[in-house]
């Protein structure tokens, strides 16, 4: 399981970087800017959580050339307990185009980075992925995978993820657009040549690969996405699941539209896998879709838990394309969405309050934003932080120069009375308060303590019943 990174270390590391939280319908609790910003970087368009850092990408920034891209880390000096970054730029000498940062992932010291068009030695675009480490107070490139196999129609690195010692690498457009995926593995800080995965009846055009997760609470699990994959129906969409049994990945179970219980339209172009549920994105159906897939052990199968979509007035188109799942979390990003403007994008965050019952917390935006900033095209949750990206953002006066804003979701973000993050402050939320009552023993602070002054008592329970009812 990846380890929770708490939101004060979060708004360290984000220090050197850290702006007034911008005024929005839900205040972000940190606001930060990229280091050099750059007109079109795309600065927060992936982003990712680690141990004790966090990284995000901006895969048009033209620094080394154009549309290179970079990527961003900021983490923790422990030497000096002060907030530090690194952009990185130029591994093994980047080539033009190859949108460095286009997807990022992290688990515990290590993180990779997708250059999906990066140059073999012939000057080929065919997509590499860089495998970082965080040390003390460095970070080194211990890998950099490409695999000599591939051509550039493959789209090697299209998706990619990384728990453990095990690293998925998707090439949606490999064996004529049936797809495969690359699974690696880690010995003694040594990495495998990979294994090539493809799907168990894979046909030109599936594209297995396009989205692939691995499971957060078991590296030996596996979900791949073959969004035009016609079975169940004209790109209908199908979902792999794997399981790395005695060494060899095998196929287990598939997801498809029989399973949904409703025609589907490229089911399962994103996914995120945690535990017991893995989260499915359809976000050409309709304004879009996000179906949770849950384990029913009673039948020793995975099925439907329930569909989700927001619950809002405004468009959203393209729900389903950007999430992140952690634990009874998802976060969803709506880039499209038009809360504050055309194209400015919002954010969900939903909760399983219940066995079957994914409850929307919160609907965010950016308030001080505005047409085309694209809030939501990047986003992660992992332990008492959300962050999203906006890289359409203005930063710095800089016109997409992107910005990332992040949010404490201790509480309800927007809601602090609400302790038990249902939606709602009512008698649950005075039940986790009492149990909460007296000095804040956690030096990261204590949901309880609303005013956040290291004491739970009268003043907080003031706050409470002040804000009782449904979170707005």
């Amino acid at each position: 399981m990846p380890h929770p990174i708490s939101t004060p270390t979060l708004m360290l590391l984000a220090g050197l970087a850290l702006g007034p939280a911008a005024t929005a319908a839900v205040s972000t609790d940190i606001f930060v800017e990229p280091t050099t910003p750059g007109s079109g970087d795309s600065f927060g368009s992936s982003l990712a959580i680690g141990n004790s850092f966090f990284v995000s990408g901006a895969p048009t920034d033209d620094d080394v050339a154009s549309n290179a891209g970079s990527a961003t880390v900021y983490f923790a000096d422990p030497s000096t307990g002060l907030p530090s970054f690194a952009t990185l730029e130029a591994p093994m000498g980047l080539s033009a185009g190859a949108n460095f940062g286009n997807v990022v992932a992290a688990d515990e010291d290590t993180f990779i980075v997708s250059a999906p068009a990066q140059h073999n030695s012939v000057a080929s675009p065919i997509g590499a992925v860089y495998v970082y480490t965080v040390g003390s107070s460095t970070i080194s490139l211990q890998a950099v995978l490409q695999p000599s196999t591939i051509i550039p129609s493959d789209l090697f690195g299209h998706d990619v993820d990384i728990v453990g010692d095990t690293i998925v690498v998707g090439a949606p457009g490999s064996a004529g657009g049936e797809g495969s995926v690359f699974v690696y593995n880690r010995t003694m800080g040594d990495w495998s040549t990979g294994t090539e995965l493809f799907g168990p009846h894979g046909a030109d055009g599936d594209g297995f690969g396009w989205s692939v997760a691995l499971d957060h609470d078991n590296e030996k699990r596996l979900v791949v996405g073959a969004p035009w994959d016609s079975d169940a129906g004209i790109h209908a969409g199908r979902i792999h699941l794997f399981e790395n049994l005695m060494s060899t990945w095998v196929p287990l179970y598939e997801i498809d539209r029989g399973d949904i219980g409703a025609p589907t339209d490229r089911l399962g172009i994103k996914l995120d896998f945690d535990g017991d549920h893995f989260a499915a994105g359809e976000p050409l159906n309709g304004n879009g879709l996000v179906h949770m897939i849950g384990w029913d052990s009673s039948m020793t199968t995975w099925g439907l838990v329930e569909t989700l979509s927001p619950s809002t007035a405004a468009n959203y188109a393209l729900f389903g394309e950007s999430f992140s799942l952690y634990d009874e979390l998802l976060a969803v990003g709506v880039r499209q969405s038009d809360l504050n403007g055309t194209l400015s994008g919002a954010g969900y965050l939903f909760r399983l309050v219940a066995d079957g019952d994914w409850n929307q917390l919160v609907e965010l935006e950016d308030g001080g934003g505005a047409a085309g900033y694209s809030l939501g095209q990047g986003v992660c949750v992992l332990g008492d932080i959300m962050i999203m990206g906006s890289p359409g953002a203005q930063a710095a006066s800089t016109v997409q120069g992107g910005l990332v804003f992040g949010w404490d979701v201790m509480t309800t973000p927007g809601c602090p009375a609400d302790i038990e993050m249902t939606g709602n402050v009512d008698a649950d939320d005075i039940l986790a308060f009492l149990l909460g009552w007296g000095t804040c023993a956690d030096p990261w602070g204590c949901p309880e303590d609303i005013n956040d002054d290291g004491v739970t008592d009268v003043n907080d329970l003031m706050l409470l019943l002040s804000d009782w009812g449904a979170c707005d």
